[in-house]
């Protein structure tokens, strides 16, 4: 017996890349309402919202999703040096989804 799924019904994950969160955080507050309304689409919105967790629980499938969709959609790494903090690619590995959140907002918002 096949399996076949239906794609078409999901909603998507990324964001068109003009509306990626800049490098320079320009267009951090859209950037976000926008990332707001595509994980409450996949029913995940609760899940940046309620766990507070700042450090990468790699064995929770549901925060790396959020933290998957999150990261692809900042146009690169150079979104985490910008401004009055710098973040390294370290750092960012070890961040769970709230921690990116988190680290985001402080630099851009």
């Amino acid at each position: 017996m096949q399996i076949t799924y239906n794609t078409m019904s999901l909603p998507p994950i990324l964001l068109h890349e003009s509306q990626r969160l800049a490098n320079n955080g320009a267009n951090y507050w859209t950037w976000r309402l926008q990332l707001d309304a595509l994980l409450g689409a996949h029913g995940l919105r609760r899940k940046i919202t309620a766990n507070h967790a700042i450090s990468r629980n790699a064995g929770n499938a549901q925060d790396e999703l959020v933290r998957a969709i999150i990261l692809l959609n900042v146009q690169g790494h150079e979104v985490f040096s910008a401004r009055r903090q710098c973040i390294t690619p370290e750092d960012v590995e070890g961040l769970g989804a709230w921690g990116i959140w988190e680290a985001l907002e402080k630099m851009h918002g």
